[in-house]
């Protein structure tokens, strides 16, 4: 059984072969390529040439033999020569056929070389061998030479990460507390981070929220508005009442009149959404056309010398909706349900009293006097006896114990801004006079007294001296 030969490994991952394959026996030079070859296929490349360099030598040997020795046959014992022809022919192997076959041609060539004697023949062997070692050196030199030449340009990439990844190492461990500490921390940091990143999300919501939910305009120029529009109601309430003087001669006069009045808060959030910043001058004429799609007085005369007159009141939540856009409705519906987000102070009465309400803020037809007046407090209609409590901190700068004037009974309370809410038309006054007072504390209690036509609270807001719309600061509405 032939011996394997040693596998030759070289520096990068190339294969020996001969030429075109081993096609042309002629030309036996060696090229690389950069795939990897068997340890069978080096080996039948060194048989080939080994094999060829010995034929030829026989050649050239049977041709001096046969000049002094006419008696040998031409060919004879030599299938692997051409009698007419000293080149050798040798059967071309495909580079798919097995060692087997390429080792069985090689040794028919070589086999008649064992026939002869002569000596020159083994040193031709010998000589091409050493030719083949010379160049397998010489390939292997170059090979060497070619990967170690980037090592005399400067470090190599391993080298210099190696050593980054010692340096590294030695430095941690010989700073490991101090790293353990400034990862501690770095830990801290990132988690007081990650809390204040989200409590800063969460403002930030809850500031847009409430930026969405409040009033944009200033509650000066919202408070003007209105008054300007129950001004106008109360001119038609005015008119109302001089009909039989202004349409005298009529037997008689049959009146279907709805409640005048208008939803504030309704008001407030159109204005906002349509206008945000605004005065009354911008928006008078809007005023004007919504009070009258609102308000549609129709005056008919009856059989029998009647007079009908009649009074059609639109709600401003029907009209509002086809002035305004999608958007502005999703903001309109927001401010409506949160009234403006004004409300910081309490409660003076059990709350929900909206629909007590019997006289709001602003200009009306005065209920005992006539005539048009300018209400600047909020009636709000409960039995007697029910507690009335104080809306803000403050002092009980006055207390009117005695049924007298137009406010009756009642009792004021201011705190150290200049904040002061007056309660009247009370039947009993719980607090004394200088004494502090809480927010929620009872206070007082509802009554009929002073100019009044029923039991209700009758309270009334002033900042610094000036007269606020209660409606826009207290809750309970």
């Amino acid at each position: 059984m032939e011996k394997q030969s040693e596998r030759r490994i070289l520096p990068f991952r190339a294969i020996l072969r001969s030429a075109d394959s081993l096609a042309g026996l002629s030309r036996s030079r060696l090229v690389f390529d950069d795939e990897e070859a068997t340890e069978q296929d080096n080996v039948a490349v060194d048989a080939s040439v080994e094999g060829l360099q010995g034929a030829r030598r026989i050649s050239g040997a049977r041709q001096g033999m046969r000049q002094r020795n006419k008696g040998i046959n031409r060919g004879q014992g030599n299938p692997g020569l051409d009698s007419r022809n000293s080149t050798p022919i040798i059967p071309r192997s495909n580079t798919q056929q097995s060692s087997s076959l390429r080792h069985s041609s090689i040794r028919n060539i070589q086999h008649p070389v064992s026939n002869y004697n002569g000596s020159k023949i083994p040193t031709v062997q010998h000589q091409q061998r050493r030719v083949q070692q010379h160049r397998y050196s010489q390939v292997v030199r170059n090979a060497q030479k070619a990967a170690v030449m980037p090592s005399s340009t400067g470090p190599s990439t391993s080298n210099f990460a190696n050593r980054v990844v010692s340096t590294v190492h030695r430095w941690v461990k010989k700073n490991s507390s101090g790293i353990a500490v400034c990862s501690i921390a770095l830990l801290l940091f990132l988690h007081l981070f990650s809390l204040v990143s989200g409590a800063a999300a969460i403002a930030s919501q809850v500031l847009a929220s409430y930026m969405a939910s409040s009033y944009t305009a200033e509650d000066a120029a919202l408070v003007e508005c209105d008054l300007f529009y129950s001004y106008w109601e109360a001119e038609l309430e005015e008119y109302l009442r001089m009909i039989e003087i202004e349409f005298p001669g009529f037997s008689a006069y049959h009146y279907d009149l709805e409640a005048i009045g208008h939803d504030r808060f309704e008001l407030f959030a159109y204005l906002n959404v349509r206008y945000q910043i605004f005065d009354l001058g911008m928006v008078q004429d809007d005023l004007r056309l919504l009070f009258e799609a609102q308000y549609c007085l129709e005056l008919k005369e009856m059989p029998n010398h009647t007079l009908s007159v009649n009074l059609f009141v639109t709600p401003l939540s029907e009209l509002i909706p086809d002035r305004l856009d999608e958007e502005q409705l999703e903001r309109y519906a927001l401010l409506t349900a949160s009234m403006g987000a004004r409300q910081v102070y309490g409660s003076p009465l059990p709350a929900p009293w909206g629909g007590q309400i019997s006289s709001y803020y602003g200009y009306r037809w005065h209920p005992i006097n006539g005539g048009i007046s300018l209400h600047r407090g909020l009636d709000i209609a409960a039995p007697i006896g029910i507690e009335i409590t104080a809306v803000h901190d403050g002092k009980a700068v006055f207390v009117q114990t005695e049924d007298s004037g137009d406010f009756g009974m009642y009792v004021v309370i201011e705190d150290a801004s200049g904040l002061r809410s007056i309660y009247a038309h009370c039947s009993r006054i719980v607090v004394v006079q200088d004494q502090e007072v809480k927010m929620g504390e009872i206070i007082a209690e509802v009554g009929n007294t002073g100019l009044s036509t029923g039991p209700h609270l009758h309270l009334e807001l002033l900042w610094q001296g000036e007269y606020l719309n209660p409606l826009l600061y207290i809750h309970g509405y």
